[in-house]
């Protein structure tokens, strides 16, 4: 049995519009044992400044990503997913890069001087992605499981990023209470052209150059709490859902000066009625 999917979005921003359409094909296999699937998707963007008709980038995105589920015994799924992406840039600012943000670049001989220029940020025309992973579920007994996860990365810039998640679910109340608790954890390598320092390179500012934090070496780390709750019998409307998290995470940025750490707590909540 096999399942096609088409879709398609519309993004529109002062700044920023995306057209991406996805076509994307799900089957089952081995006796509804595993399930297989691919998909395709490819955004067209348009980069601008607000308010400055003069200035626009146009971007061209491939993303497939294939995946595998596996039921390896009653109560034990394991999922193994790939992706792959092409990303080809305008020559104005390059992939991913900001038209407002600029880079300090002091002169080659300045020491501790002050910044000789403010360059605008400038990535390479083309990027380059692939991410693998598995993934976990566990039965521990009646009402609780397990999740686990682990995600390789690495890119044609020279990141490479490894994330690490983990979830112990339980329901009470005949499955009308469920109570998850998770943490995740990632680490990555900066990109290839990243520079705490940036200087000039006969007068003239890198080729490549960024202000990005996200492109440093970094870590991150999330831990948090999810609440669930149905009340039915209601009549109309016959169910009500609800729902809470709670959760901090931690940004650590050891060589980014200008925002070397960063924390936050995340709270939201929704109630969905069934009729």
């Amino acid at each position: 049995e096999a399942t096609l999917g088409l879709a398609y979005s519309l993004s529109q921003e002062p700044d920023y519009t995306t057209h991406a359409l996805t076509v994307s094909l799900v089957s089952e296999l081995l006796d509804r044992m595993a399930t297989a699937s691919v998909s395709y998707r490819v955004n067209i963007e348009h980069v601008g400044r607000a308010r400055d008709p003069s200035f626009g980038e146009d971007i061209l995105g491939h993303t497939l990503d294939l995946g595998w589920t596996q039921i390896l015994a009653r109560g034990t799924t394991l999922s193994a997913l790939g992706t792959l992406g092409y990303t080809d840039c305008g020559p104005l600012i390059g992939c991913q890069a900001s038209p407002y943000r600029y880079v300090g670049v002091y002169g080659e001989s300045d020491v501790g001087g002050a910044v000789r220029l403010a360059a605008s940020e400038r990535h390479p025309d083309e990027r380059v992605r692939g991410a693998v992973g598995l993934r976990l579920a566990q039965h521990l007994g009646e009402g609780v499981s397990l999740h686990a996860g682990y995600r390789f990365y690495a890119d044609s810039w020279l990141i490479t990023g490894h994330t690490a998640d983990v979830a112990i679910a339980a329901g009470f109340l005949g499955e009308r209470l469920l109570l998850r608790a998770e943490g995740r954890f990632s680490w990555q390598t900066a990109a290839s052209f990243y520079r705490e320092r940036y200087e000039t390179e006969g007068g003239a500012p890198p080729r490549w150059r960024t202000a990005d934090r996200e492109l440093t070496g970094l870590w991150n780390a999330t831990a948090g709490l999810r609440v669930e709750g149905v009340i039915d019998g209601l009549g109309t409307p016959s169910a009500l859902r609800l729902n809470a998290r709670l959760a901090h995470t931690w940004y650590r940025y050891p060589n980014f000066r200008p925002m070397p750490r960063r924390e936050a707590w995340l709270v939201g909540g929704g109630l969905t009625a069934e009729f």
